[in-house]
């Protein structure tokens, strides 16, 4: 199924009443149990915009008005704007994203694992601090001295992999889930 180009929405703070930025983007779903309209949460609109990839992570549910329960599967909405199935536009906004940015979390996931990485080594230089004081033997204190220095660096790249390892999971099971082929998996 080859999904129509989106446009993936620059959008504004959740708290800004200008709906500028989202004039391209579809406000309100018909549902098809009960045919009623239900207007588009502008705070969620923004959210998914702004991170197609939260819907991996969150769901993919729509809420209805008229109807008694919280929440419905997005494959029971159409949008009144395009007439298109709401599940089919989030399974063209998060293959679009992926697409577009393939390598987007490698800056979050390095930025993590620096981070792990800075907080073993501190934690590592304490402890060798405490037991340089307390030990006659220095060789103790210098063997955790040198595993924490050890763990400081295999910790990023750790991390970093199972950052990958998450996003991964994340799309293959939204695809299980919810059934689109188009969205694909990274290469590397």
């Amino acid at each position: 199924m080859k999904h129509p180009p989106y446009r993936l929405a620059v959008v504004h703070d959740d708290r800004d009443d200008d709906l500028s930025d989202l004039e391209n983007v579809p406000q309100a779903y018909l549902h098809s149990r009960c045919g009623k309209v239900t207007p588009n949460d502008v705070a969620i609109t923004r959210r998914i915009h702004r991170d197609p990839l939260w819907l991996t992570r969150n769901g993919n549910a729509a809420g209805c008005n008229f109807c008694p329960k919280e929440s419905y599967p997005s494959h029971e909405f159409t949008w009144v704007e395009t007439n298109e199935n709401v599940q089919s536009y989030y399974h063209g906004l998060i293959a679009e994203e992926h697409l577009a940015k393939p390598t987007a979390w490698r800056m979050n996931a390095l930025k993590a694992g620096l981070f792990n990485a800075f907080i073993v080594a501190l934690i590592g230089i304490i402890v060798t601090g405490l037991f340089a004081r307390k030990l006659e033997d220095k060789s103790v204190s210098l063997v955790i001295l040198l595993v924490s220095l050890l763990l400081t660096l295999v910790t990023p790249p750790f991390v970093i992999a199972y950052k990958f390892w998450i996003r991964q999971k994340r799309l293959r099971d939204y695809r299980e889930n919810f059934g689109n082929e188009d969205i694909p998996y990274d290469e590397n």
